[in-house]
């Protein structure tokens, strides 16, 4: 959908900003939903649309290509993440989930910069150490790729595991915070 044809619906349906961001590793779908991001996904994951799918359910909204002031200032966090100036992202987020999957995120939000956690530690982190596979299936789900870290997340046997953006964006990632030099995998 278009600035153009927000006016051919309803005035009460709320509206989710969206933009592309090339990444050096992959397009990016942002999204903002009252000024907090509520997407960062990867465009063509298998799980984008069902992403995308929970979150139009969740706000009752539509998406609107534009622009917002925090996608720009999440694109200016980004350039700066992938040109190894950025260690923390400093972005109100309000990722559309379950209870469950929310605390699995905001558990992600804990792993530092050049580390990594398991789908083990982070069951454990929350309470629940023999649910891997629900805390792996929440991971899987993150809209929010990058700033809510699941690329931190690798099998117990230090082996990398799926990641939405395919597992040469999940190495690169990790490479990236290692101060090891990227190459586009556009």
């Amino acid at each position: 959908m278009h600035l153009s044809d927000l006016t051919s619906h309803s005035n009460n349906m709320s509206v989710i900003i969206i933009r592309e961001y090339d990444s050096p590793i992959g397009t990016l779908r942002l999204g903002d939903f009252h000024n907090r991001l509520c997407l960062c996904d990867w465009k063509y994951s298998k799980r984008h649309t069902r992403n995308c799918q929970r979150l139009l359910q969740a706000t009752a909204s539509l998406f609107l290509e534009g622009d917002s002031p925090l996608l720009n200032e999440t694109i200016r966090q980004l350039d700066k993440y992938f040109s190894h100036d950025l260690l923390a992202f400093d972005l109100p987020l309000s990722p559309a989930g379950t209870d469950f999957q929310k605390k699995i995120w905001n558990s992600l939000m804990a792993i530092p910069y050049n580390k990594t956690s398991t789908y083990c530690a982070v069951a454990r982190v929350i309470g629940r150490p023999l649910s891997n596979m629900a805390v792996a299936n929440a991971i899987a789900s993150n809209p929010i790729s990058i700033i809510i870290p699941c690329h931190r997340v690798i099998g117990a046997d230090g082996t990398l595991t799926g990641y939405a953006g395919g597992l040469n964006a999940k190495q690169a990632l990790l490479n990236l915070e290692a101060g090891i030099k990227i190459h586009p995998l556009l």
